[in-house]
């Protein structure tokens, strides 16, 4: 069961995605845009794609041109997942504006986010036992070793 946390990250979050604790390379991060059917369009980043520049605030870099770039233009509301071993975040976000095209990388765009709220889900030992997560989704490139 999750629990509600407010409008503002938690601190061990914030820190990761601030650059304080680094997440693990190779961390993947599920989003969900919202279709101009009203259904949850699902897709990923990659931690480096994610940052925190404040308490209630995100920024995100997507691929200019996709579908997830378009929903966010279009309706503006954002589902990001984050997940590993001490439990899930779930961060319900706004985009300020329309991505925008990020001059230092091209093909990409940036967009700002204020954090509406976050959900936090740990299990409870004493409704789940001894279940525990035991890792986000991950990602290697071609070539690399194991993450």
């Amino acid at each position: 069961m999750s629990t509600p946390l407010g409008s503002t990250l938690p601190p061990a979050l914030r820190d990761r995605l601030a650059g304080g604790t680094a997440m693990p390379a190779g961390t993947a991060v599920p989003i969900c845009t919202i279709d101009p059917d009203g259904f949850p369009h699902p897709a990923m980043l990659t931690h480096a794609d994610i940052a925190a520049p404040g308490p209630d605030r995100l920024r995100v870099v997507l691929y200019g041109g996709t579908r997830t770039a378009k929903h966010l233009a279009d309706d503006g509301r954002i589902t990001l997942i984050f997940v590993d071993e001490h439990g899930a975040h779930y961060v319900k976000a706004r985009a300020d504006a329309a991505p925008q095209p990020d001059p230092s990388r091209p093909g990409f765009c940036v967009a700002d986010l204020r954090i509406a709220s976050v959900l936090e889900d740990v299990p409870d030992p004493a409704r789940e036992g001894g279940t525990v997560i035991v890792s986000g989704i991950r990602f290697r490139r071609t070539g690399e070793g194991a993450a």
